[in-house]
């Protein structure tokens, strides 16, 4: 792959990443304010969507 090319593709990634954290922060911060239990519940549920699908990735393997 060329060089350059693999500096584009990092910097896509890091600009789509650094997307995701300002919205998950938002949304963090939007649960905080409305109500504690909100924030732990779609914590938990986001913790165990993100094991179910590490498990399915695992066993594809």
């Amino acid at each position: 792959m060329c060089v350059p090319l693999l500096a584009t593709a990092y910097g896509v990634f890091a600009a789509v990443q650094g997307v995701a954290a300002l919205a998950g922060g938002l949304l963090a911060g939007a649960l905080y304010e409305q109500s504690l239990t909100a924030l732990a519940v779609v914590l938990a549920g986001a913790q165990l969507a993100s094991a179910v699908l590490l498990t399915v990735t695992l066993r594809m393997r």
